[in-house]
């Protein structure tokens, strides 16, 4: 098989050191690398939508209008985000142990917006909250957002671990900031109303990604936290 080289010039935001070669086998070759190169994209007007269950250790199932997704969600655990049309969407966390604890849900979505749906399964506090998140629009910052899914704490500030930078203020019950900051790393403390220091953790922050930190109470009453980077589920291409 005979076979040509070519000499590829990149222009990028990002710094090249070296030229690459490419070299073009055949119009088969080249299409079968295409289809590894490209995933799918999301239609036009989508919208984002993850879940979260706190207050129970069972586990779950999730269906999204009857059609279940490849995850689970257990206590503390949050989806991927799912991409959905607008309009309404029927949602199913079916319990993998006791159906009759199944917990099913219906909500509507707008287009073109990202979405937390978080399950707080408290005892004494059961409800269904829907976040509208905010997208990381500027490659250079790190999107940090902040969930108070707690029963035990009605507001909770965050700020730097020694105490002199505010990063959030007064985050209540059953809801969420989010901000902009500088991609390092850090150490944090959570602070409750009573100024008591209830909570220390480590956040590895990068440039261009969101990252998501959520508190909630453990089935012993005791604070904890989840702390991630933020993805979207891989598109299946549909082969014909």
């Amino acid at each position: 098989m005979s076979f040509s080289i070519k000499k590829i010039f990149l222009k990028s935001p990002i710094s090249l050191s070296i030229i690459g070669f490419y070299f073009v086998l055949s119009p088969i070759t080249f299409a079968a690398d295409n289809r590894e190169l490209y995933d799918p994209e999301p239609p036009l007007n989508s919208s984002f939508l993850r879940l979260i269950q706190v207050g129970s250790n069972d586990t779950y199932e999730v269906l999204i209008d009857g059609i279940k997704k490849n995850q689970v969600l257990k206590a503390g655990n949050v989806t991927d985000y799912f991409v959905v049309s607008s309009g309404i969407h029927r949602i199913q966390l079916k319990n993998q142990s006791n159906p009759s604890k199944d917990i099913k849900s219906s909500l509507t979505i707008m287009p073109g917006y990202f979405f937390t749906y978080a399950f707080i399964n408290y005892t004494e506090n059961s409800k269904k909250v829907l976040f509208k998140d905010l997208a990381n629009i500027n490659q250079m910052k790190s999107q940090l957002s902040a969930y108070n899914l707690t029963k035990l704490i009605d507001k909770f500030d965050l700020e730097t671990s020694e105490g002199k930078i505010s990063i959030f203020k007064d985050i209540n019950q059953g809801s969420s900031k989010s901000i902009a900051v500088n991609p390092i790393n850090i150490s944090v403390s959570l602070i409750d109303s009573s100024a008591t220091n209830r909570l220390r953790l480590s956040l590895n922050l990068q440039a261009g990604k969101s990252f998501s930190l959520f508190l909630f109470d453990d089935l012993d009453n005791l604070l904890t936290s989840n702390f991630q980077i933020d993805s979207i589920e891989k598109l299946k291409r549909i082969v014909p």
